[in-house]
Protein backbone atom coordinates (compact mmCIF):
# COMPACT_ATOMS: atom_id res chain seq x y z
CA UNK A 1 0.00 0.00 0.00
CA UNK A 2 1.25 3.46 -0.78
CA UNK A 3 -0.03 6.93 -0.10
CA UNK A 4 0.41 9.64 -2.69
CA UNK A 5 -0.19 13.34 -2.13
CA UNK A 6 -0.61 15.91 -4.90
CA UNK A 7 -1.03 19.66 -4.54
CA UNK A 8 -3.08 21.19 -7.32
CA UNK A 9 -2.83 24.95 -7.43
CA UNK A 10 -6.05 26.88 -7.81
CA UNK A 11 -6.64 27.87 -11.39
CA UNK A 12 -9.33 29.59 -13.37
CA UNK A 13 -8.41 27.39 -16.33
CA UNK A 14 -10.88 24.75 -17.43
CA UNK A 15 -8.00 22.44 -18.40
CA UNK A 16 -8.05 19.14 -16.46
CA UNK A 17 -4.95 18.14 -14.49
CA UNK A 18 -3.74 14.53 -14.35
CA UNK A 19 -3.18 13.68 -10.70
CA UNK A 20 -2.41 9.96 -10.80
CA UNK A 21 -1.61 7.44 -13.52
CA UNK A 22 -1.91 3.80 -12.56
CA UNK A 23 0.69 1.25 -13.53
CA UNK A 24 0.29 -2.47 -13.01
CA UNK A 25 -2.52 -3.58 -10.76
CA UNK A 26 -2.94 -0.55 -8.51
CA UNK A 27 -6.31 0.75 -7.37
CA UNK A 28 -7.53 4.02 -5.89
CA UNK A 29 -9.81 3.17 -2.97
CA UNK A 30 -10.14 6.55 -1.25
CA UNK A 31 -9.56 10.14 -2.33
CA UNK A 32 -9.41 13.21 -0.07
CA UNK A 33 -9.90 16.71 -1.47
CA UNK A 34 -8.75 19.42 0.93
CA UNK A 35 -9.54 23.05 0.15
CA UNK A 36 -6.95 25.16 1.96
CA UNK A 37 -8.18 28.34 0.30
CA UNK A 38 -10.29 31.04 1.95
CA UNK A 39 -12.88 30.69 -0.84
CA UNK A 40 -15.14 27.82 -1.87
CA UNK A 41 -13.80 25.77 -4.80
CA UNK A 42 -15.61 23.56 -7.33
CA UNK A 43 -14.01 20.36 -8.58
CA UNK A 44 -14.84 17.88 -11.32
CA UNK A 45 -13.25 14.43 -11.22
CA UNK A 46 -12.85 11.80 -13.93
CA UNK A 47 -11.41 8.29 -13.77
CA UNK A 48 -10.16 7.45 -17.25
CA UNK A 49 -9.16 3.88 -18.12
CA UNK A 50 -5.79 3.39 -19.77
CA UNK A 51 -6.00 4.03 -23.50
CA UNK A 52 -9.26 6.00 -23.26
CA UNK A 53 -9.69 9.74 -23.60
CA UNK A 54 -11.31 12.17 -21.18
CA UNK A 55 -15.08 12.24 -21.59
CA UNK A 56 -18.35 12.52 -19.70
CA UNK A 57 -18.61 8.72 -19.51
CA UNK A 58 -15.65 8.73 -17.09
CA UNK A 59 -16.87 11.57 -14.84
CA UNK A 60 -17.51 10.58 -11.21
CA UNK A 61 -18.02 14.08 -9.72
CA UNK A 62 -19.21 17.21 -11.49
CA UNK A 63 -18.73 20.70 -10.08
CA UNK A 64 -18.64 19.50 -6.47
CA UNK A 65 -18.28 22.51 -4.18
CA UNK A 66 -15.76 22.15 -1.38
CA UNK A 67 -16.23 24.90 1.16
CA UNK A 68 -13.32 27.07 2.24
CA UNK A 69 -10.93 25.23 4.60
CA UNK A 70 -13.00 22.03 4.34
CA UNK A 71 -12.13 18.48 3.26
CA UNK A 72 -14.23 16.06 1.22
CA UNK A 73 -13.51 12.30 1.37
CA UNK A 74 -14.64 9.95 -1.41
CA UNK A 75 -14.30 6.19 -1.15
Amino acid sequence: MSIETNLIASTSSATPTTVYTSSGESAITTIFFCNTDASNRDITVWIVPSGDTLGDEHMIMKELTINATDTFAFG
